[in-house]
Order: structure tokens, then sequence, then C-alpha cells
């Protein structure tokens, strides 16, 4: 590989890696800025669906515009039993790992991930187990929802299905009663939208920046061995014609002037010894030569 296709890798891998780590930075924040927007919403209209309720104990499902609300004011309801149901789909049977976070109003709230395929109702030692559909046909209900209705288990987020959509969904207690529940809902599709746009587009602002970085890169590595290239020049030009009287353009002030700048140097000296060698050699061989005549007998 040659000098300057080497520098115009390296030029074009640090600009791609630092891109890329920007990207990655970028990504990410807007990712999390998007999902906070959600889960604020949903904070803020569950909030109102329960102030609602709570005074005029409105519908229990519905569509708010932007989202869908449910109010189970009772969860004992739609409990059966204190054993394990059987044949609980997977929705209703995993366990999740709730971890407080605090919203940028100061709520708090708890997200959810899955964690393993033990039945529900253990979670947060209950023993209760919930149906596998909720009320109204909506997303369906966890055991740790009955946690939460009961005051042991704080709100919480998570993701879930519902028609077929992607949503968001957050889950808080009911305050007007010891074991009713307020679920709100907003769909991903737009937010999952926008995030596919700026992740295409960070790809391709991270290859084209890195691309770029390699052409301007190896423009760049042309600039800089030009001094080389003309050094290389001049020394296959003094090993063919033995010259020793050419020298090399020098400009600017950088190592590569001086590099040349002291060749020329050399090339002088060069010149100067082999000037002197030759008139040594022919100073020897005139005196060689008199030296000759003197010997030689004188003719008749």
């Amino acid at each position: 590989m040659s000098l300057r296709t080497r520098l115009t890798v390296a030029g074009g891998g640090a600009v791609f890696i630092a891109l890329a780590i920007a990207s990655l930075v970028i990504y990410f924040d807007v990712r999390s800025n998007l999902h906070d927007q959600i889960d604020v919403s949903l904070i803020q209209s569950a909030q109102k669906v329960a102030a609602r309720w709570n005074a005029v104990k409105g519908p229990l499902f519905g569509n708010d515009g932007s989202g869908y609300f449910q109010v189970i004011p009772n969860i004992g309801t739609v409990t059966r039993g204190e054993a394990s149901v059987p044949g609980a789909s997977a929705a209703t049977s995993t366990s999740t790992t709730v971890q407080a976070t605090t919203t940028p109003r100061g709520a708090t709230a708890a997200k959810t991930a899955p964690r393993s395929t033990t039945p529900a109702a253990k979670v947060a030692g209950l023993t209760s187990a919930l149906k596998q559909d909720s009320p109204n046909g909506f997303v369906p209900l966890l055991g740790l929802d009955a946690s939460v209705a009961r005051g042991l288990a704080p709100p919480y987020f998570r993701d879930a299905r519902y028609r077929g959509m992607a949503m968001r969904l957050y889950t808080m207690p009911l305050s007007s009663s010891s074991d009713g529940l307020v679920r709100t809902a907003r769909p991903l599709t737009e937010v999952n939208a926008t995030i596919a746009r700026v992740r295409w587009l960070l790809l391709a602002l991270t290859l084209g920046g890195a691309l770029a970085a390699g052409l301007l890169g190896r423009v760049a590595a042309n600039a800089v061995l030009r001094p080389v290239r003309a050094l290389a020049g001049a020394v296959r030009e003094v090993s063919a014609t033995r010259d020793l009287g050419q020298r090399i353009p020098v400009s600017g002030r950088d190592e590569l002037a001086s590099l040349a700048a002291d060749f020329n140097v050399m090339l002088g000296d060069a010149n100067t010894t082999a000037a002197s060698t030759t008139r040594l050699g022919r100073s020897t061989a005139r005196r060689k030569n008199r030296n000759t005549s003197a010997k030689r007998p004188a003719t008749v």
C-alpha cells in the first residue's frame, strides 16, 4: 500500500469514527427526548382523566384524539380466584422489572422490561391472577397492575400493541379508589417513523462524511507528497545521468522543504568532491606524463 493510500485511509477512517460516535450520541439523545415527551404527555393525560372521572364519573374507556384512556374503578372485578390462570398468554404471564424514574414535571413513574416467564400474579407478592383480556378489550392487564392499583408498586410505563399498533402505555392508581387504575396509551407510529428518519439521516451523513473526508484526504496527500515525489525524481535523475549539478526547488519552511534543502546541500558537496577528484586525477596524469617523457632517451 502506497503512502498516499495510507494517508487517505487514515484520514477517512478517523473522520468516520468521529462521525459515527457523534451520530450515535445524537441518535440516542433524540430517541430519549421523543420517548420522554410521550411519557410526559401520558402522565398529564392520565391525571386529567382521573380528575374528570372523579368529578363526573365519566366513561371508562375512550379516545381523546391523541390516544386511548381506560379507567378501572375496581380491579378486583377483573380478577378470578386466588390461583394462577391456566393457559394465560405470554403477555399476561411475564413478570416485569420496575425501575422508578422522575419525569421533567417531577412525577414519579416506573419503566418496565421483560425479565422472565414466571406467573405475573407473583409480582410484589400477590397471588391473585388477572384475566387475559382487560375490560373493553384494551391492552391485557399484568399482575403488576394489581400492585399499582393497591399502592404496592409505583406507576410505570411499558410498550404494548393494540389493534396492530405499537403503543406506549402508562398505568397509575385511581386516587378516588383503593383498588382502581387509570391507563393511558399513545401510538408510537409517528415517534418510530421520526426515529427511523433520524437513523437513516445520520447513517447517510456518517457514510457521506467519511467518503468526502477520504476524497479530501487523497487531495491533501497529493499536495503533501508532491515535494517527496520531486525529491525521488531528482534522485532517479542523478542516478541515471550522474549529473550532480541538479537541484530540487525548495518552497516553504516545513520538514519537506528542509529535507529538499539538505538534499541540495548533499548534491553540492558531492559535486564539489567529484570535481576535486577529477582535478586531482588530471593533475596526477599530467605529472605522470612529464616523468615518462623525461626518462625517455633522446633520439639521434
